[in-house]
């Protein structure tokens, strides 16, 4: 390396260079996250969003295309991601790994654009790969390309960067093409994901530095002027819009019942705690978890204290230094105002942080730690000797850490037991992990973790109830499961997932269950599931070790049609379409208005290759 690395110092032009260092970026990204290719689908949003999800299954088509843009799912409008999806099945199948590879590839490009493009602002060579590797590397990434349904990240981040990078053209060319194409590519970052939808006040910060657009506009000292203002009005249309159309999303998922149930002083509280345990997890990313439960009651009275002073002391500071070190005010702006939609004021679900939601605000706190580390080393030789020798150090550490964490994701097993191993009261986890060792044939000690969940979290039972719906419909107990679905309801009335649920489960449903119970301890669930066993080993895209567990559920229960249906679907999988099309027949000679199972009869007849539809 140059002398120049960490001095900021702009270099001449060396296409060659900056080519390699971005295949060195994307490489190592790669390296870091090439455990995703090894994992499965987790029983948690990729159950419903993609493992049994027909219609997406079934690739591009005309429904398919109506359904991605008329579908509302966990809170989310994400047309463009549920086009992602539709494409990685005509590739892959439901080989998780494929899904997850794809993930990554986004990932590492994403780390490259951002480097280049930091550069082409800047200048500052160095401190763009630092800012790139920092972020493409980090272990905070993981949730994001790890998690299957989790793609919309991703993907708004890449027509984000795009949107920026045809931006920056029209900063220094003024050209109509370079302005409709930053619309448009910002138009469909928000059809991934509504989480830029403070896209326009980071062109004003771009514009403020480096771009130095501010001082240029015609009678203006400090703030933009008109001219900066008007043209960021098409882009603030469709923020508005996206951001109307993810409150009405919310406001359908029940996302006000999540209001109700946290107070305003609670929300406001633990968005300030939340901003400081980002910045920690940053510096020191250990203890990662799926899921951080919310127990208000739980949190010491300092620590959102100390997050308001924290907030307040580094907002002050680089105010003050605003003329001296620009990008430090950038660089924090960027952080509070990215993270303000998922910072918790309006809550979606029962969590009180998510890795997840750092994708984009974590941009703006490396920001300030590469181009700080910059202006400590100008001028000091011994500083920049040091930090030459510590920076590969600590971004190897970190693609360490990231592999690790990749690891986790690997099932539901290794996911959900480290998150209750992390955290504290961990329901959401008790209960995913105690479904996931049922599935696997482990009842007794899958059931002592749904009860351990029930006894911690008394406050937030309705997730419980929900999650334990989902345990008994994993046992094929659709009356036990649909009892539990209408006790979460009656918490959260207004949760529509919870009602799509109870109509999934069929008229089945309707009879009231055997000696109901919330408590698993009172009822033990039946013993063996082969056919819960089959399911986990599907997801994983282990279908021969699927079919034999799906025939041995059919000999100890014959009449189990959702047995039957599902051994079709292993062995359409493996190409067997035969067999298959055999146990679709039994499924509807026991079950003759079975849907699925006649849909993927009719596939196998009319074209003999197996299209994927699934329960």
């Amino acid at each position: 390396m140059s002398a120049g690395v960490f001095t900021g110092a702009a270099p001449r032009p060396r296409g060659g260079r900056d080519l390699v260092l971005g295949l060195a970026l994307l490489v190592a990204v790669l390296a870091a996250f090439a455990p995703v290719v090894r994992n499965e689908f987790i029983n948690f949003d990729d159950d419903k969003n993609l493992v049994r999800n027909a219609q997406v299954q079934q690739g591009f088509t005309l429904a398919g295309l109506r359904y991605a843009f008329t579908t509302v799912q966990s809170q989310n409008w994400h047309p463009l991601t549920w086009l992602s999806h539709m494409l990685d099945f005509r590739l892959f199948g439901l080989w998780a790994g494929g899904h997850h590879a794809v993930s990554a590839l986004i990932h590492a490009v994403n780390t490259v654009l951002l480097f280049r493009l930091f550069h082409a602002m800047t200048g500052a060579l160095w401190r763009s790969v630092l800012l790139a590797a920092l972020f493409g590397l980090h272990p905070l990434r993981v949730e994001s390309v790890a998690w299957a349904s989790e793609r919309k990240d991703v993907l708004t981040l890449l027509f984000g960067l795009l949107a920026l990078g045809a931006y920056l053209r029209y900063a220094r060319r003024r050209t109509a093409g370079s302005y409709a194409a930053a619309l448009m590519l910002f138009a469909c970052a928000l059809l991934s994901k509504a989480m830029l939808v403070t896209f326009p006040a980071i062109l004003l910060l771009l514009d403020f530095w480096p771009l130095g657009r501010w001082s240029r506009a015609p009678g203006v000292f400090f703030f933009p002027g008109r001219r900066l203002l008007l043209e960021k009005l098409p882009f603030l249309a469709l923020s508005t819009a996206a951001s109307l159309v993810t409150f009405l999303a919310q406001d359908r998922g029940g996302a006000v019942a999540y209001d109700v149930q946290f107070p305003l002083g609670q929300r406001i509280g633990n968005a300030f705690l939340s901003y400081g345990a980002y910045i920690a997890k940053t510096l020191w990313p250990t203890k990662l978890a799926v899921f951080y439960p919310y127990f208000w009651e739980d949190v010491p009275w300092w620590r959102p204290a100390l997050g308001v002073l924290l907030v307040a002391g580094v907002t002050i500071v680089v105010v003050l230094l605003l003329r001296r070190r620009p990008v430090w005010f950038v660089g924090w702006a960027w952080y509070l105002g990215t993270l303000l939609p998922v910072i918790g004021i309006v809550q979606v679900g029962s969590q009180s942080m998510a890795d997840r939601y750092t994708y984009i605000p974590q941009i703006g706190i490396l920001l300030l730690i590469a181009w700080g580390l910059g202006d400590l080393a100008v001028g000091r030789p011994r500083v920049r000797v040091a930090l030459l020798a510590a920076a590969p150090l600590v971004l190897a550490a970190l693609a360490a850490a990231t592999w690790v964490q990749a690891t986790r994701w690997r099932s539901d097993v290794t996911l959900f037991s480290h998150a209750a191993q992390v955290t504290e009261k961990n329901f959401i986890a008790f209960t995913r992990l105690g479904a996931a060792l049922v599935a696997l044939g482990r009842v007794e000690e899958g059931r002592e973790y749904i009860a351990r969940a029930f006894k911690v979290a008394p406050a937030s039972r309705a997730s419980v109830f929900d999650a334990t719906g989902d345990y008994y419909a994993s046992l094929g107990k659709v009356r036990e499961a649909a009892e539990q679905y209408r006790k979460a309801l009656e918490i959260e009335p207004f949760k529509e997932l919870l009602r799509e649920k109870l109509r999934a489960l069929g008229d089945a449903a309707q009879a009231p269950a055997s000696a109901p119970s919330a408590d698993p301890h009172a009822r033990p669930p039946p013993h063996g599931t082969p056919r819960g066993r089959g399911d986990v080993l599907a997801r994983s895209g282990r279908f021969e070790e699927a079919v034999a567990a799906y025939r041995e559920a059919i000999r100890a229960a014959p009449g189990d049609f959702g047995a039957w249906n599902n051994l079709g679907c292993a062995l359409s999988d493996l190409g067997r379409t035969d067999e298959a099309a055999a146990a679709f027949e039994e499924t509807l000679r026991l079950k003759p208005d079975h849907p699925t199972a006649r849909k993927n009869l009719e596939a196998i007849r009319d074209s003999g290759r197996w299209r994927g539809n699934r329960p």
